[in-house]
């Protein structure tokens, strides 16, 4: 049975003081660590270790396709889990678009995900001249297909998929 999942995905927002504020303020009732936040690199270990009353897993923006080496401000999965972090989102569209991370690429960060015991939250969707042209199943389906490439999977909760159509990201539609 399907899962809903709140992911935040804090970009490079939140301050030190912002964190310490935003969990002094939450109060979630019932969380079965389904709520999950994605903070800036640097600030990962302070909300692992805020959020951990509330439950709140932790995970961070993007993750290397390579476990270790000269990669400057990559993130290794093997540092990311020792940290502590639960997953790691893979494919945002701004990744997709201004680094011109290819399905390709995107599904060997998938692959190293899983291996390591990480999370991946699987992001795809399509842009609006794509809608207009009716294309959102083709691009969406065919993201979903290259990108988790010979995943091979033994239960659900090992991969998340989150569709974010790159139109609806600010626009107001």
């Amino acid at each position: 049975m399907a899962k809903n999942y709140m992911i935040g995905n804090w970009k490079m927002n939140q301050s030190l003081n912002d964190i310490d504020s935003f969990f002094k303020d939450l109060k979630l009732e019932n969380n079965q660590n389904n709520f999950w936040i994605a903070p800036q690199t640097l600030h990962i270990a302070k909300t692992i270790e805020a959020g951990k009353n509330a439950g709140v897993l932790v995970g961070s923006q993007n993750i290397s396709d390579q476990d270790h080496g000269a990669f400057t401000g990559e993130i290794s999965s093997d540092s990311l889990m020792e940290m502590g972090g639960h997953f790691c989102l893979v494919g945002h569209s701004e990744r997709r678009s201004y680094y011109q991370e290819s399905d390709d690429f995107l599904n060997k960060k998938v692959l190293k995900s899983i291996d390591k015991g990480l999370v991946p939250v699987f992001c795809c969707g399509e842009t609006l001249e794509q809608r207009e042209a009716n294309k959102t199943m083709e691009v969406v389906l065919s993201q979903i297909e290259a990108g988790l490439k010979d995943v091979t999977l033994n239960n659900e909760s090992e991969l998340i998929i989150a569709y974010e159509p790159v139109w609806a990201i600010g626009t107001g539609k």
